[in-house]
């Protein structure tokens, strides 16, 4: 089933926030961060979601294409540190 994302200040999902979504408007170095205008995400395509507030991620490059396999699991961090 499609869904829909709109990017605003933070991102709603088919109308619901989605928690720590929150859109910047500069990364850490103060560059301009365009947030991704948002739609029905496609078949075949995937909005890639991180609660790390500096993740750049799909909420500034929009839907990614899904691996012909499909989904293999759930993305753990393997490595983190605070700037």
């Amino acid at each position: 089933m499609a869904s829909r994302f709109d990017v605003g200040t933070a991102v709603m999902t088919d109308g619901r926030l989605l928690a720590h979504s929150e859109v910047h408007r500069t990364d850490a170095e103060s560059r301009a961060l365009v947030p991704f205008a948002g739609r029905i995400v496609p078949a075949g395509k995937l909005f890639l979601h991180s609660d790390y507030p500096g993740s750049y991620d799909s909420r500034y490059f929009g839907p990614a294409p899904a691996p012909a396999s499909g989904v293999l699991g759930l993305a753990v961090p393997v490595l983190t540190f605070e700037p």
